[in-house]
């Protein structure tokens, strides 16, 4: 029986939730990229720092970030700055992680 090719493609749509700090909300969502890292409330630096393009998909009212990248590099790049994987899970197609990062702010 012949092995069937394997073409390197992902058949899974990946998102990704991250939050952090208060007022800081982001999410990615991809296969190997484009990677949706974030809404139109998403911190600009942390956006910019990701090389993020903001698009308005015709027919939305509302905006997302996009990168090029795969889920792996976009993780990679906000573990550099502090945040870490809190949690993850999958909904149906779906794979959502959460991220935490920590505040040198004390109440």
């Amino acid at each position: 029986m012949k092995e069937p090719k394997d073409t390197g493609r992902k058949s899974l749509r990946d998102t990704q939730e991250v939050g952090g700090t208060p007022g800081t909300y982001f999410g990615m969502t991809a296969e190997t990229g484009p990677t949706m890292v974030g809404d139109e409330f998403s911190d600009p630096s942390i956006m910019n720092y990701l090389g993020a393009r903001k698009t308005t998909i015709l027919g939305n009212n509302f905006s997302e970030y996009h990168v090029d990248e795969p889920p792996r590099l976009v993780l990679d790049k906000l573990d550099k700055i502090g945040y870490r994987v809190v949690s993850m899970t999958g909904v149906g197609q779906t794979l959502v992680w959460c991220l935490h990062k920590e505040t040198s702010d004390t109440l």
